[in-house]
């Protein structure tokens, strides 16, 4: 397929998604479709086919709005007993990403994650001179 024809293919995927979305307020899907995968369980080092059909089957909802374009957030608004983040992504009209951005706060407000990191990504952070980080 040229590039022109995958250019209108694109066009017309999101033409179809802002039809969609106009019924709804926000749609909401899970961000993965499993929890996260170890780090290094999926290497770039190996031939990209085989790379890209792994992740694909954690990020079954996020490809069509990456392709489409819609505004969506992801939000964490989970964490397993081990410390890792489930998250849901939500998703917006199109030219309403002022509302997408006030759900996502008002998610943040009832289950704050500032300071919150999956165990392998803590950073080092300074303590201030009242203790808090």
């Amino acid at each position: 397929m040229d590039v022109h024809r995958r250019s209108m293919l694109f066009a017309t995927i999101a033409r179809q998604m802002e039809v969609y979305l106009s019924a709804y307020d926000f749609v909401l899907t899970p961000t993965l479709t499993r929890l996260p995968a170890p780090i290094g369980t999926h290497s770039i080092d190996t031939d990209f086919r085989t790379f890209r059909i792994a992740v694909a089957l954690y990020t079954t909802f996020l490809a069509i709005i990456n392709a489409s374009g819609p505004p969506a957030a992801n939000v964490p608004v989970f964490w397993t007993e081990d410390g890792l983040p489930a998250g849901v992504q939500l998703i917006g009209r199109f030219g309403h990403e002022a509302d997408l951005l006030k759900i996502s706060a008002q998610l943040e407000e009832a289950a704050p994650w500032i300071g919150r990191y999956a165990p392998s990504f803590m950073p080092e952070l300074p303590q201030l001179s009242n203790g808090a980080v």
